[in-house]
């Protein structure tokens, strides 16, 4: 299946970029699958 993505980045990285407090288990994946839950972050 096409659509998979990846999430690579650094924990401290993702924080320092967005200003944001990532959970404590967030790790990178290599394999997202459109199924699987994933951190989205959004913007109003």
């Amino acid at each position: 299946m096409c659509a998979r993505y990846t999430l690579t980045q650094e924990q401290n990285k993702i924080m320092a970029a967005y200003q944001v407090k990532l959970p404590d288990d967030y790790r990178a994946n290599y394999n997202i699958a459109p199924t699987q839950n994933s951190l989205v972050i959004t913007s109003d």
